[in-house]
């Protein structure tokens, strides 16, 4: 446990002793009367939650330095407050009973220290925010390049292709061409993952039947795609879910074989919505299923092979919904998306 996390909890915790004892202390002595008592409870209430917070304080993942900024917003309302009383207390023929003193500074902690955790979120907050138009501008640069470098790959490729007499050279640079390609469609993902984790969602109403109808129209292949989406069946979305569903279906069309089965389905599921990816494939991998729905921490070693997964599940969760993967017979995944009034959905291009 980290010390400097340990003495911030510690010292919350021990004001929460010292806030604790004089209100209990008069509960069991007695002869408060009715709002004398209500007044210790209050205390009683107040020091148990402050022992209660320093050892959550102590157990959280704040960093060292931020617990010890909430312990010293703990401290600032304690020698605040403290100062006034002790004021008070100075003035001729002024009297605070102890437990009444406490129960003040007892309120004074509490409010300090929620005041220093929504502090360092708030720092938090700021930093995260900084970090993400770093990493956006980095991912920018990179696409840019990428997208260039892989533009004069393959023009160059096609050129060593058509005009090497050795066949196997001109193999090689056919699939050099194949791999600048599948680099640019990279690209193109990169792109929608950071759309997708970026965007607030609109929460449109858009209709599933129009939006599958033209998502399979547009798909490319031999696939057989079956339909089973009722007319009517709308869900709080917007035109990213098209991108979504291309995606599972990119998916299924890559892993499911040479001639693959896929059943695009949705049904009313409780007060959601169900959008349905089914193939007749080998499914998909254990360690690539339990990575993205977060069953499984990410290493080195495990992290996922592509980005179509991760640009889906960001995708849902900005809409409120939820991923699920299975396995029947190949593999499943589920969308559980809110569900809009049939009336107003529309489909957005």
């Amino acid at each position: 446990m980290n010390a400097k996390r340990l003495l911030a909890g510690g010292s919350i915790s021990l004001t929460g002793v010292g806030i604790f004892a004089p209100p209990a202390g008069a509960l069991i002595a007695g002869g408060l009367g009715l709002y004398g008592t209500l007044v210790a409870a209050i205390g009683v209430v107040l020091g148990l939650l402050l022992v209660v917070g320093g050892g959550w304080l102590a157990r959280s993942d704040l960093s060292g330095n931020r617990a010890l900024r909430v312990a010293g917003w703990n401290l600032l309302g304690l020698v605040a407050l403290g100062t006034v009383l002790a004021l008070v207390v100075a003035y001729p023929g002024a009297t605070v009973p102890t437990f009444v003193a406490a129960v003040v500074l007892g309120v004074s902690a509490v409010a300090h220290v929620l005041i220093g955790v929504n502090d360092v979120r708030r720092i938090r907050a700021g930093e995260l925010a900084t970090e993400r138009e770093k990493l956006a501008v980095l991912n920018r640069l990179t696409r840019h390049n990428l997208r260039n470098d892989t533009q004069v790959i393959v023009g160059l490729a096609e050129v060593l292709a058509e005009r090497v007499e050795d066949a196997d050279l001109a193999e090689m640079a056919r699939k050099l061409r194949r791999k600048a390609e599948g680099l640019a469609e990279l690209n193109d993902t990169l792109r929608e993952y950071q759309q997708a984790v970026e965007h607030d969602s609109g929460a449109a109403s858009v209709d599933l039947r129009d939006l599958v109808e033209s998502v399979v129209t547009d798909t490319e292949g031999d696939a057989t795609i079956g339909v089973e989406v009722p007319e009517g069946l709308s869900v709080r979305a917007d035109e990213h879910l098209e991108t979504a569903l291309d995606h599972l279906i990119e998916n299924a069309l890559e892993y499911a074989g040479e001639e693959p089965r896929i059943t695009v389905s949705a049904r009313r599921d409780g007060g959601r919505t169900a959008l349905t990816v089914a193939d007749d494939g080998p499914g998909i991998p254990d360690v690539e299923r339990e990575v993205v729905l977060g069953d499984r921490d990410i290493t080195q070693l495990q992290h996922g092979s592509g980005l179509g997964l991760w640009t889906v599940k960001a995708i849902t969760e900005s809409y409120g919904g939820e991923m699920a993967i299975r396995e029947d017979d190949g593999a499943v995944v589920d969308l559980r998306l809110p569900t809009a009034r049939a009336e107003t959905g529309k489909h957005i291009d």
